[in-house]
């Protein structure tokens, strides 16, 4: 005798047009084998009005309802394999009568399959056999990026704000407009025993309904007229109402960045106390330690426009092209590390998909600081470099150094320096104003300085300089 879901199933099959116009029946229970070892039967085999070959799972409970992606992601593979049908003639249709255990999982497993794949709700007669319709699910929106952002502030501590009322006070003020996720970082002088509360914003939700509230502040400060980072403008415009949240006689405020973070971190006179946590910074305190995560808000999460360091796989796609955002957006599109960098990349994820690919990146933009701050011992600590390998033993293992090399001309260093700044309050001006790169530009040019990169591989053991085909 037929058990219930065969007698579903059976049913189903005759009224396909419950789930979608247009389906014929190809066969019920399709037998599947393969030389693999593993085999299986297709609920139901149907073909779309476009050709396509749809393989139709049917689930009616919460337990089976966990094996119906498996099944999906089985059947496809076997149809290929043991049919030879081309993987973009195939889709795949989830029937269920519960979809409290599978909703989650399908809706992740939707949003990175390549085949189209869809989900229903199969409501019964009241006979608990005879369909009579078929919803279809609504997947799980996308869950929009949270984490650190470049967006940073600085209040420091004084006889009538502590670093805990500090902490409370901001936290309390920027839940009000939708900025939820946050982390302060506690600072204490080695000399003097003065504090500051060091903030850094969460990525914020865009749809926020508490968001509106920023709407002013947006109207009084333009996005044209102000320096944002790219994509940022609602975590700048959070940081901005909280500055109106304090009494600037009472406490004392600075904006800040990931490059001024970083600063503070290498600078022999604060140390790190206590690091405070707000929403989703609070629920990862077991993933991302304290140690971990003052890493990821200088120079591990991408958000710096001068260093980063970061590792990756080629083979773990979607991993591998965060790790190539973070790299583009620390040394910039318009360097010329860039293009050779990155047909660098793509060849390592062609030819060792399965090795770790290392990059620390220093870029200042600033030739000048290195002039002033390292002439002539220290002059390595202030220009920039770019070091990357894939992390293998010969032959495949690579190594990459990137500097900046002079073209042999001669130059009257003082003359090139006039010529882009002709008083020293310029290039001070410039660096108030956040980064001199289009300053810097001039400045090696003028130079003839120019960005390089050089691989050691089993190839060039003596060392080569990296260059696109057909340039140079």
């Amino acid at each position: 005798m037929p058990t219930h879901e065969d007698r579903i199933r059976d049913l189903l099959s005759t009224r396909l047009d419950v789930i979608e116009y247009g389906l014929s029946l190809i066969r019920v229970n399709y037998a599947l084998p393969n030389s693999e070892g593993t085999r299986g039967f297709i609920d139901i085999l149907a073909r779309d009005r476009h050709g396509i070959l749809v393989i139709i799972e049917l689930k009616r409970s919460n337990s089976t309802a966990r094996e119906a992606l498996h099944e999906v992601m089985k059947y496809t593979e076997l149809m290929q394999r043991e049919r030879g049908i081309e993987n973009r003639n195939i889709r795949a249709i989830i029937i269920s009568t519960h979809w409290d255990e599978l909703r989650v999982p399908f809706s992740h497993f939707k949003r990175g399959w390549e085949n189209d794949i869809r989900g229903y709700a199969l409501t019964l007669a009241e006979d608990h056999v005879t369909p009579v319709k078929a919803d279809e699910v609504r997947v799980l929106p996308e869950m929009p990026l949270r984490g650190v952002t470049p967006i940073h502030l600085i209040v420091f501590e004084n006889e009538t704000n502590s670093l805990e009322s500090i902490w409370r006070k901001s936290t309390q003020a920027l839940a009000e407009v939708g900025a939820d996720d946050v982390l302060g970082i506690e600072f204490a002088s080695r000399r003097d025993g003065s504090s500051f509360l060091y903030f850094v914003i969460g990525a914020m939700v865009a749809d926020d309904p508490r968001t509106t509230r920023l709407d002013d502040l947006v109207e009084e400060e333009s996005e044209d007229t102000i320096d944002v980072p790219d994509g940022y403008a609602l975590e700048y415009h959070a940081l901005s109402y909280l500055y109106r949240v304090y009494n600037y006689t009472e406490v004392e405020i600075e904006t800040a960045h990931p490059e001024k973070f970083g600063s503070v971190l290498e600078g022999s006179r604060w140390q790190i106390g206590h690091v405070h946590r707000a929403g989703i910074f609070a629920h990862q305190k077991d993933l991302y330690p304290d140690d971990l995560i003052v890493e990821k808000i200088w120079d591990h999460d991408g958000q710096s426009q001068i260093r980063y360091t970061g590792s990756s796989r080629p083979s773990n796609q979607a991993h591998y092209v965060s790790f190539r955002r973070n790299i583009a957006y620390c040394i910039g599109e318009k360097e010329a590390w860039h293009d050779p960098f990155f047909a660098w990349l793509d060849e390592v994820a062609v030819t060792t998909p399965d090795r770790d690919v290392l990059a620390k990146i220093f870029n200042p933009c600033d030739f000048m600081m290195a002039l002033v701050g390292g002439w002539p011992g220290r002059l390595n600590d202030y220009l920039p470099s770019l070091e990357a390998a894939v992390d293998a033993a010969r032959p495949e293992g690579r190594m990459l150094f990137g500097t900046l090399t002079w073209d042999g001309t001669s130059v009257d260093i003082l003359s090139a320096v006039h010529s882009v700044y002709a008083e020293p309050f310029e290039w001070a001006i410039s660096r108030v104003i956040e980064l001199p790169w289009i300053q810097d530009r001039k400045l090696l040019k003028r130079l003839h300085l120019n960005y390089s990169i050089f691989e050691w591989s089993d190839e060039f053991e003596e060392g080569a300089l990296l260059k696109l085909k057909g340039v140079g």
